[in-house]
């Protein structure tokens, strides 16, 4: 039961990161230049997909209804001219076996400058 358990949060986990990074292309694709600037701001908690919470998770800022936190943490990783922001999203939660984390790592960049 505990491996069927961690297994469906796994899955789940993996979903929520994903669908952050899908939020987050539809995010710098409407408005390269609000994306870019938000990103200047090192952390969000995405416990809702939105840009309201410029800060890490708190304990209780879980997705509604689940276990999980779900944070991006934004870098510059480009060299000028080029701008390219690395987000990683990382969905954790606890359990009975401990902490867990998933993290996922995409660059973003201004697609239409190349």
């Amino acid at each position: 039961v505990r491996n069927t358990t961690f297994s469906k949060n796994k899955t789940l986990a993996s979903r929520y990161a994903e669908e952050a990074l899908e939020w987050l292309r539809n995010e710098r694709d409407k408005d390269v230049s609000a994306f870019l600037n938000k990103a200047q701001i090192p952390k969000w908690c995405l416990n809702q997909l939105s840009w309201s919470n410029q800060n890490p998770c708190s304990p209780n800022e879980k997705i509604t209804g689940t276990p999980f936190l779900r944070e991006v943490s934004f870098s510059n990783v480009g060299l000028p001219p080029d701008t390219i922001i690395e987000a990683v999203v990382k969905v954790e939660w606890v359990d009975s076996q401990g902490s867990h984390l998933v993290q996922n790592v995409t660059n973003f960049a201004d697609w239409r400058q190349r």
